[in-house]
């Protein structure tokens, strides 16, 4: 089955100059739209609370080195990040398997 899809889209592009994404963005409209309005929603999101995100740092960092516990800075976001990781794939794992 690979191989037959695989010569198919070499056929699609060989003969009518059509690669694989622009012939399934093509073929699959009703799918792009909800993935091009993630993708502005992200991207409106990550440029909304950058600036918010960069001042959480700096007030952060500015505690820490007044207490005098900077090494506890950088751990505080690694655990973060591993909480928020840690929820993300909980969630894949649902979705993956419901």
């Amino acid at each position: 089955m690979k191989k037959l899809i695989s010569l198919s889209l070499i056929e699609l592009d060989q003969h009518y100059k059509i690669s694989k994404n622009k012939y399934l963005l093509k073929h699959t409209k009703d799918e792009t739209v909800p993935f091009f309005a993630l993708i502005a929603v992200l991207a409106t999101m990550i440029i909304i609370y950058f600036p918010f995100y960069l001042d959480f740092i700096r007030v952060n960092l500015e505690y820490y080195s007044l207490k005098n516990i900077e090494p506890l800075f950088v751990a505080e976001f690694i655990m973060i990040t591993g909480f928020i990781g840690f929820f993300l794939g909980a969630f894949v794992l649902i979705g993956e398997f419901s």
